[in-house]
């Protein structure tokens, strides 16, 4: 899960340079919930912005 986590977090940055740590922790804490597809979904939905 470590380093599923690492490449999502490097894949994310690429798309969103300004994602914070609070933001980076907030979707951490979603990665527990829900698989990486359906997090995925809802960043591309725009559940979270690129601020």
């Amino acid at each position: 899960m470590e380093e599923i986590t690492r490449i999502y977090q490097q894949s994310l940055l690429q798309f969103c340079p300004n994602l914070d740590a609070a933001a980076w922790d907030y979707i951490k804490e979603g990665l527990e919930i829900v698989d990486l597809p359906t997090k995925a979904y809802f960043i591309e939905e725009g559940a979270v912005q690129d601020t």
